[in-house]
């Protein structure tokens, strides 16, 4: 339960951001590993430099293997679905890619399975983006905020011929993210780093409360001239035992809809990386009955829980509204019992007092497997976590 702050300093780029996590602690063995069996069999070189007096990190990606990534969307979503990656890395790659996309459909006034990312089908665009959302599940971070992006100007040269700085993909992107400008003559912001910020900020500006853990810097390959080009990244956690966090509320209101399929539904949304779902009565037009169904969620999960709402109920419409909530920090630990493993739910109030809870998903597990009831074994497990004590890292 981590949570970091990015400080676009010089800019962002995939291969800073990658570089900012390794120096920032993540295993260079094993994200290397985790790249070379990607497409194009990805090789992980880096060096430290010295960036204004200051030591960073700069990787390079390069491709042991021939050949690019698919230049269409639908392709390159197949691509993606085939690399058998855990389900919220995958989520995440396929709104991070698709956002380029649909950038450059709007640019080029095309659909998004009309244009080709000519400047983007190399393998190593593949390594940063899979490779970031690898190393921020690696290090526990459950929280990412950024700071404002600094844009350059002047001119760069593309497929398309020579585009001014910032790239229309890159400005079409960061709709909706804070920027200000520099006098760099220069591409400070990428696409890949725009959509990687985009998707995964909680939010933008300052550094949220945190109790700094460890620090990490990238650096960019070019120098600029008014600034270090450098991204830094401040890993910690909230002060304390109870910090705060973004959700999304999505609600709609149901009145012809089968217990059965609510109940799929439900189960669908969870899946789906919904933190909770819940039925409530309501009175609808012209005294009806019905329900009220509300889903929380995390924000870069909600659209796509919104769409499935909209694709799985009869609704035509859902509400979605940002709250922000307080949340105890969490540790689960795994208790043995004469007939297996049960995982335990540990957390710390504000005064002090430990929660401690069986999953009880394991329960009824060794339930059905013993033939015992759920309290014969939710009786013999708390026998056994009464000693459990709050860890610290």
């Amino acid at each position: 339960m981590k949570r970091a702050w990015l400080q676009a300093v010089g800019g962002v780029a995939g291969d800073m951001f990658l570089a900012a996590l390794l120096s920032a602690g993540l295993p260079e063995e094993e994200l290397a590993r985790f790249l070379s069996e990607l497409p194009g069999g990805l090789r992980l070189e880096t060096r430290t430099v010295s960036v204004s007096g200051i030591s960073a990190l700069r990787v390079e990606l390069s491709a042991t293997a021939p050949g690019n990534l698919p230049t269409r969307l639908s392709d390159f979503l197949a691509l993606l679905e085939g690399l058998g990656l855990a389900p919220r890395i995958l989520s995440a790659a396929r709104k991070i890619f698709r956002l380029i996309f649909e950038a450059e459909a709007r640019v080029h006034g095309r659909t998004p399975e009309e244009v080709n990312l000519h400047e983007l089908s190399a393998w190593d665009t593949l390594g940063d983006v899979l490779g970031v959302l690898w190393g921020l599940e690696r290090l526990g971070i459950a929280e990412l905020y950024v700071s404002a992006l600094p844009l350059g100007s002047g001119l760069l040269e593309t497929a398309h011929g020579r585009l001014p700085h910032p790239a229309p993909a890159t400005l079409e992107i960061l709709k909706g993210v804070p920027v200000y400008g520099v006098p760099e003559k220069f591409e400070t912001v990428t696409p890949t780093g725009a959509a990687l910020v985009r998707v995964l900020a909680r939010g933008f500006g300052p550094p949220p409360p945190m109790e700094i853990e460890a620090v990490g810097s990238g650096a960019g390959t070019f120098p600029l001239a008014t600034r270090p080009n450098l991204l830094r990244l401040l890993v910690g956690r909230p002060p304390g035992e109870v910090f705060s966090e973004e959700v999304v509320e999505i609600v709609t209101d149901l009145d012809d809809e089968t217990p059965e399929t609510l109940a799929q539904v439900a189960e669908r949304l969870l899946s789906a990386g919904a933190l909770d779902v819940g039925f409530l009565p309501r009175t609808m037009k012209k005294g009806r009955p019905g329900l009220k169904l509300e889903v929380l969620a995390p924000p870069e999960a909600a659209e796509e829980l919104a769409r499935l709402l909209l694709e799985e109920t009869v609704t035509l419409g859902v509400r979605l509204r940002r709250l922000e909530r307080r949340v105890l920090l969490r540790q689960t630990r795994t208790v043995e019992t004469p007939w297996g493993p049960v995982r335990v739910k540990l957390a710390r109030s504000p005064s002090g007092k430990l929660k401690v809870k069986p999953e009880f998903e394991d329960l009824r597990t060794l339930s059905q497997k013993t033939g015992l009831s759920l309290r014969e074994i939710r009786e013999a497990v708390q026998s056994r976590i009464s000693g459990l004590k709050w860890e610290r890292d």
